[in-house]
């Protein structure tokens, strides 16, 4: 996870997720040491450009909903709350 500050001062982390299995299942990463942060993300496939998509992260696991088969990378930030 790459930590930097965004324009209010406050530290965000922002990972990049990429996914070439193929299939249309939900992505689901085991992230630790970001509980109680507000996660977002935006998907990058072939019929999407960077359009967020709703997040679940739920006991250190991130799930990230694909659009149907083929690959596709996901752009994360992790907020304090």
């Amino acid at each position: 996870i790459f930590r930097h500050s965004d324009s209010s001062g406050l530290p965000t982390g922002q990972l990049l997720i990429a996914d070439y299995r193929g299939t249309a299942e939900p992505l689901r990463v085991k992230i630790a040491g970001m509980d109680g942060a507000e996660v977002t993300a935006k998907r990058l496939d072939q019929e999407h450009d960077l359009v967020p998509v709703e997040v679940q992260y739920r006991n250190g696991v991130l799930t990230l909903p694909k659009s149907g088969p083929g690959s596709a990378a996901f752009h994360v930030t992790f907020k304090p709350r």
